[in-house]
């Protein structure tokens, strides 16, 4: 049997926060989707909405390759973040945008712990 090692928390961490955070901004996708396309307005939205929702799309498949593929996963959360907090056009920092860090930071963390750990047959993030 495997010994369970800070390197295995950190990896099991990182999928449990990337899908706690790939559920939340999925739900406040889905609302937006309702709000925007089947409000009963009968007009299409402007070209801007439709690009805000393709990057708020691009940072939830980002968040959902963290679970399988944490590298990748994180530079396409990283790129699809920064561009579709800077495409809303907020006046102030969007503080929520720090919510993505968390599996972030759980993919570093465990990339420093694999080198340390180095289990042979547990490489779970490749």
């Amino acid at each position: 049997m495997k010994s369970v090692t800070p390197y295995l928390i950190a990896c099991w961490l990182t999928r449990l926060f990337a899908l706690l955070v790939c559920l939340f901004w999925g739900a406040l996708f889905v609302n937006h989707l309702q709000e925007w396309f089947l409000g009963g307005s009968g007009a299409l939205p402007p070209f801007k909405v439709w690009m805000g929702q393709l990057l708020h799309l691009v940072m939830i498949l980002g968040l959902a390759m963290i679970i399988f593929w944490p590298l990748r996963g994180t530079f396409v959360t990283i790129v699809g973040t920064v561009f579709f907090f800077s495409s809303i056009g907020l006046t102030e920092f969007p503080y929520i945008a720090f919510l993505n860090l968390l599996p972030i930071a759980f993919v570093l963390a465990s990339r420093a712990l694999q080198k340390k750990d180095q289990v042979a047959g547990d490489d779970l993030l490749t």
